[in-house]
């Protein structure tokens, strides 16, 4: 007797990215801002009130005015930090030479058209840059976003390689990391801004793998992708041989393709990713 399979509502994917750990992150950087605001405002507001009462009204006046001064140059601060995160994109894209054939843009193209709508993005640009090293970056701009993909990539990786890559980098976004690797890269001297990355993103391109094989079901692809970036020589003159991609490298689909041999306990490393995904 045949019995009709019947679905559970109630499961969900341990892959999935709910909204709560995206905003969570997004917000990150925002909230720390902000509680530093309302700190200084409390203290500032509780030292004019003591000296007001023991001392004199004008170094009440004073704390409570250092204070306000304080508050304003953070938000700033933060609004600067923001600017220079949006502006990240063409700072990227000014490091390289336009590269890449008709061919591989318009392929690039539709992978990344087909895709924004399983992850609901809009407004994804394509560049292909030149430099022979293969990887990728997802960056939010003014605009909406920027994905850039190198030569290197374009032009040996096949079909579904491609595509794994750019699901793991709009996983990106759907994690909510694009805020902080932009905010390290812009920003990488900032202590503060380097603990929340630490503590909201320790293997956010592990994650990023997971979400972006499960929503395209293919993990097969992505790790192939993530095998020829573990082999895959880097030389100066390249780009990612370089200081700026060392202070931007987080942006980057791998970020540690100028360390093959790196630390295997690096979960975020490409061989212990691919490998990851090959267990599947």
């Amino acid at each position: 007797m045949y019995v009709a399979p019947v679905l559970d509502p109630s499961w969900k994917s341990p892959y999935d990215a709910p909204s709560s750990e995206r905003d969570t992150r997004e917000g990150a950087l925002q909230r720390v801002a902000m509680r530093k605001v309302v700190v200084v405002a409390l203290v500032a507001a509780g030292a004019g009130a003591l000296l007001s009462f023991f001392a004199h009204w004008t170094a009440g006046i004073a704390a409570v005015m250092s204070g306000v001064a304080y508050g304003v140059l953070t938000l700033r601060s933060r609004q600067r930090q923001v600017s220079r995160q949006l502006g990240l994109a063409a700072a990227l894209i000014t490091r390289f030479d336009v590269g890449g054939t008709p061919q591989d843009r318009l392929r690039l193209a539709t992978i990344a058209e087909r895709l924004s709508a399983s992850f609901g993005l809009d407004d994804v640009s394509c560049m292909v840059v030149r430099d022979e090293v293969p990887n990728a970056a997802l960056v939010s701009d003014r605009r909406g976003y920027s994905l850039v993909m190198t030569s290197g990539m374009t032009s040996t990786f096949d079909l579904i390689e491609l595509e794994g890559v750019v699901a793991h980098c709009m996983a990106r976004q759907r994690l909510g990391y694009l805020g902080l690797t932009s905010a390290l890269a812009t920003t990488p001297d900032d202590a503060s801004t380097r603990r929340i990355f630490a503590r909201e993103c320790p293997d956010f391109a592990l994650r990023a793998d997971e979400v972006g094989a499960a929503t395209i079901r293919y993990p097969v692809g992505l790790a192939a992708a993530l095998r020829r970036c573990a082999s895959a020589p880097v030389h100066s003159p390249s780009y990612f041989a370089g200081e700026d991609f060392a202070r931007e490298r987080y942006v980057w689909f791998d970020p540690y393709i100028d360390q093959q041999q790196g630390d295997e306990g690096n979960r975020n490393l490409a061989s212990v990713r691919a490998g990851a995904l090959e267990e599947w």
